[in-house]
């Protein structure tokens, strides 16, 4: 069983401090956060490229700061730190069920001890997923799509959200916390999850 560190739950998420996970078969530790692997890509299966994936397949690597086996450096973040996502708010929901781009059933599920149902390479082949919505989010996917009954089951659950009112709060790369609005410009809210697409409008107040 995981250990319970209170840091990784945000109060308004009226989380508990463990759950029974069954792809698993063990008691693990929801979270409410999730680092950020994408400004771009809004899917960790079907069609790619995928959100979170390192360079595969002739494929470019992630554009965010987070992704499999990542070495991102500071130097790296050529949009600026002050511009860039490093984390935020997430809700994990397990009551959530819904097909992804691959036809795979899926859950809304976040922990912070181990992922171990990120996909090998090996399962990526059979299953046409990566499964990197265990620990990773992009915003390629708009602010609570969780709550969006019709949202893309990937939107779900790669999607940053919170259960305060109309926004959640983002940690940005420079250290500093925004609280960001579900109404934001969608173009804006894509270009600060990416590190390198220079964009110039990164308002996020």
């Amino acid at each position: 069983m995981g250990v319970f560190l209170e840091i990784f739950q945000c109060p308004s998420s009226i989380l508990e401090k463990s759950q029974y996970d069954p792809l698993t078969d063990s008691q693990r530790v929801p979270c409410s956060y999730l680092a950020c692997a994408s400004g771009l890509n809004n899917r960790e299966s079907g069609d790619k490229p995928w959100c979170g994936m390192p360079a595969f397949e002739d494929l470019p690597e992630s554009d965010g700061i987070f992704f499999m086996n990542s070495n991102t450096t500071l130097a790296a973040v050529t949009d600026g730190l002050s511009n860039t996502v490093l984390l935020g708010e997430s809700l994990p929901d397990q009551t959530l069920f819904n097909d992804d781009y691959s036809g795979n059933p899926q859950k809304v599920d976040h922990w912070y001890i181990g992922s171990r149902e990120l996909n090998t390479y090996t399962e990526i082949g059979s299953f046409n997923s990566a499964e990197v919505s265990e620990c990773l989010g992009s915003t390629a996917c708009p602010i609570n799509s969780i709550k969006v009954p019709e949202s893309p089951a990937n939107d779900k659950e790669l999607s940053f959200g919170s259960e305060h009112i109309q926004g959640v709060n983002m940690g940005l790369a420079d250290g500093s916390v925004h609280f960001v609005v579900e109404t934001i410009d969608l173009e804006i809210w894509s270009a600060v999850g990416s590190i390198r697409a220079g964009e110039v409008n990164t308002d996020l107040d």
